[in-house]
C-alpha cells in the first residue's frame, strides 16, 4: 500500500533501508512498478544506513556512547581489513568477523554511508565521522541542513517530506504547497 501511494504520487524508485540502528546495514534500490520483486530490485546493496539514534535502555543509550560506539566500530573496522591485509599464511590467522567485513566497502570508498542526521549537531558529527575514517558520506532527514550547507556542497542530501503542520511567516501559496506535500507523506 505504502509503494502504491508513492507511485500514485510521482516517486518511481525507492531505497528501502533498516532503521532504528545506529549502523543498521545495506540498502536497497526497488522500483515501485508492482512488478514482482525479482523484477523490482534494481541494486540489492546501494548504499549503508546509519543513524545518531540510540535503542532500547542498555548501552549505548547517549548521542555520546552512540558516538563512541561507532567510532569503535570503525576502528575495528579499520583494523580487521589491515589485519586480514598483512596477513601471512605459517603465521596465526586473524578472526573472521562478518559484521566487519560487511563495512569494507564504505571504509575503501565503494559505497556511500547515508546518516540519518536532523539537527546541525548530527549532521556535524557525521561529517566527522566521514573525514576521520575516510567514507563517502550521504545524509537523510536534514531537517537543520540549511544551518550548514556551506559544509555540504558535495555531499548528497535527501530531505525529508515529514514537513511542519505549519511555519510562522510564510506565504500562503508556501502553505498550499506544505499541505500538497503532506498529503503525499509517506510512513
Amino acid at each position: 500500500e505504502t509503494a502504491k501511494k508513492a507511485l500514485q504520487g510521482g516517486f518511481t524508485v525507492a531505497v528501502i533501508a533498516p532503521e532504528e540502528e545506529y549502523l543498521g546495514g545495506r540498502a536497497a534500490l526497488l522500483t515501485l512498478s508492482g512488478k514482482a520483486r525479482r523484477n523490482a530490485l534494481l541494486r540489492g546493496k546501494a548504499t549503508f544506513q546509519a543513524s545518531f539514534k540510540s535503542t532500547g535502555e542498555g548501552y549505548p543509550n547517549s548521542g555520546m556512547g552512540v558516538m563512541a560506539h561507532l567510532r569503535q566500530t570503525f576502528l575495528d573496522a579499520a583494523h580487521h581489513a589491515h589485519a586480514w591485509e598483512s596477513w601471512t599464511p605459517g603465521h596465526r590467522r586473524p578472526a573472521v568477523d562478518p559484521a566487519l567485513e560487511a563495512l569494507q566497502p564504505a571504509l575503501r570508498g565503494e559505497a556511500l554511508i547515508f546518516f540519518e542526521a536532523q539537527t546541525d549537531r548530527e549532521i556535524l558529527r557525521a561529517l566527522d565521522l566521514s573525514k576521520e575514517f575516510g567514507f563517502k558520506l550521504g545524509l537523510t532527514g536534514a531537517r537543520e541542513a540549511h544551518r550548514a550547507a556551506p559544509l555540504l556542497a558535495d555531499i548528497p542530501v535527501i530531505l525529508s517530506l515529514k514537513l511542519p503542520k505549519e511555519v510562522e511567516g510564510e506565504s500562503e501559496a508556501l502553505k498550499r504547497e506544505r499541505n500538497r506535500l503532506r498529503d503525499l507523506e509517506l510512513d
